[in-house]
């Protein structure tokens, strides 16, 4: 998440230099991977009229994402996080896959491989989301380090690994499901439906929204009344995320029936 109001200042600062450079330049130009702070963050800037901002992660709704910046008029298109193969990538897909892995007593989870990466000296800014299964991970990453993870991540965790190229579209392949569920909701506010899906008492869940801890959309909300919507993403740290689907009914109760899928912890 962002940090100190000097370190959104400068990051703001930074988010908007780029954007000035690509209409400068009239090409693309991308940022680091942002998190969901530093997204929303990116949302209150203006930029330039002719610049178009799209955001990529390798795949729809990832977490982290590269910002990338370009003239109207050159028609770039990111098809569901992924970025248009008619220009060059500053992303990448990595597939690590484990050796040995059914014979394993643990197999490695995301901060296993964060570790691995961040020990060979790799900044987070330049990784985007790990994946893990049960064979190995699927790691998206700035282009400029690919090469580098590629020839010096040798292990994980105890296990040795080996690395391969995937295309984007098979990302989805491997990111889990989330779990399917139909709540029913006296009410569709915010803090009703976080309270009632993640078994949280209704002053918790105001209190969470309070904290800074939750998004809509990836844009930060401190709204515990805002009338949450079908294709709406809300995520609250250290609990996960939540998809809103379409009402299917209404309950003898009057509670709305509400499809839910929900994602991570």
């Amino acid at each position: 998440m962002a940090g100190s109001s000097k370190d959104d200042t400068l990051f703001l600062r930074r988010m908007q230099d780029l954007a000035e450079r690509a209409d400068r330049i009239g090409f693309l130009v991308f940022s680091e991977f942002l998190d969901g702070g530093q997204r929303s963050l990116a949302a209150r800037l203006t930029w330039p009229a002719q610049i178009q901002v799209q955001y990529l992660g390798g795949y729809e709704d990832a977490e982290r994402v590269t910002a990338v910046f370009y003239p109207s008029f050159l028609d770039y298109e990111a098809i569901e996080g992924a970025p248009d193969p008619n220009y060059d990538s500053p992303i990448d897909a990595l597939y690590v896959r484990l050796k040995g892995a059914k014979f394993a007593r643990k197999i490695p989870g995301h901060r296993d491989y964060l570790g691995s990466l961040m020990g060979l000296g790799i900044k987070r800014e330049t990784l985007g989301d790990i994946l893990p299964d049960d064979e190995g991970a699927v790691l998206i990453v700035s282009h400029s380090i690919s090469d580098f993870i590629r020839q010096n991540l040798l292990s994980v965790g105890s296990l040795d690994v080996s690395i391969e190229d995937i295309a984007f579209s098979e990302i989805r392949h491997h990111v889990k499901d989330g779990k399917e569920m139909v709540i029913g909701f006296q009410s569709v506010r915010l803090d009703a439906v976080i309270s009632k899906t993640f078994a949280l008492g209704r002053q918790d869940a105001v209190k969470t929204i309070q904290s800074g801890r939750v998004q809509v959309n990836w844009k930060d909300t401190d709204r515990s009344d805002y009338s949450v919507k079908e294709g709406d993403l809300i995520s609250v740290r250290g609990f996960g995320r939540i998809r809103i689907g379409e009402q299917t009914g209404t309950s003898r109760s009057g509670r709305s029936q509400i499809r839910v899928i929900r994602y991570g912890s």
